[in-house]
C-alpha cells in the first residue's frame, strides 16, 4: 500500500487515490474516495468512493463497486477496535462527533466491541443530522442512552472516548482543547 495521493480542488472538498497490490490474490486496485463539504446541505452524503480491482496479468478490471458503505464500515470498525484496546477500563461515555454513515457503522461496532459504553453524546455540524442520527440509533439501541448535543464542547464534556467522522480540516475540531478532556481520553 503506497501512500495516498490527494487532490484538494477547493471549497473544502478532497479526493484521495489509494492504490494497492495484493500478491496473494494476484490483484491490484484502487479506491478513489473523498469528501464534499457542501453535500450534507444538499441532502447527500459527505463521503463518496469507488473501488476498481484489476487482474495483475491482463489489467482487466473484474470488480467495480461503490466504496461508500465499505468505507463507513471500515472506519467505524477501526474506531471501535481502537477504543476496545485503548480506553480506560471504567469508560462508559462516548462522544460522537459528526453523525453521518461512518458514525452509524461506528455505533454498530462500538455496541459489539465495547458494550460497557452505555452513553453516547452526539453532535454534528448540521443540527438536523444530529437529531436524525439520535432518533435512528435510539430505535436500534433502546437499551443505551443517546443524546443530542448543541456543541462540540457539550459532546466532549465528561466523555471517556471520542469518536469522530469529521474531516480533519473542520475548524470545529480545533475547538477541542486538552483542558476540555478527562484524563485518559
Amino acid at each position: 500500500l503506497p501512500p495516498k495521493i490527494g487532490v484538494h480542488p477547493g471549497h473544502g472538498n478532497y479526493r484521495h487515490a489509494m492504490p494497492c497490490w495484493a500478491k496473494k490474490w494476484e490483484t491490484a486496485g484502487i479506491k478513489w474516495g473523498g469528501g464534499f463539504k457542501e453535500n450534507p446541505a444538499r441532502g447527500l452524503d459527505y463521503i463518496y468512493g469507488f473501488i476498481v480491482l484489476n487482474d495483475v496479468d491482463t489489467g482487466i478490471p473484474y470488480v467495480m463497486m461503490d466504496a461508500t458503505w465499505l468505507t463507513a464500515l471500515r472506519t467505524g470498525g477501526k474506531s471501535a477496535l481502537a477504543a476496545k484496546y485503548l480506553m480506560r477500563k471504567d469508560a462508559t461515555t462516548c462522544a460522537v462527533l459528526a453523525c453521518g454513515k461512518q458514525a452509524r457503522r461506528a455505533m454498530d461496532a462500538f455496541r459489539e466491541a465495547c458494550p460497557q459504553l452505555t452513553k453516547f453524546k452526539c453532535w454534528d455540524f448540521y443540527p438536523a443530522a444530529t437529531e436524525k442520527y439520535v432518533a435512528e440509533m435510539k430505535a436500534i439501541y433502546p437499551e443505551i442512552e443517546i443524546a443530542a448535543c448543541a456543541s462540540v464542547a457539550d459532546a466532549v464534556k465528561d466523555a471517556d472516548v471520542l469518536q469522530t467522522s469529521a474531516p480533519t480540516t473542520a475548524t470545529e475540531m480545533s475547538a477541542i482543547t486538552p483542558d476540555m478532556l478527562k484524563p485518559g481520553v
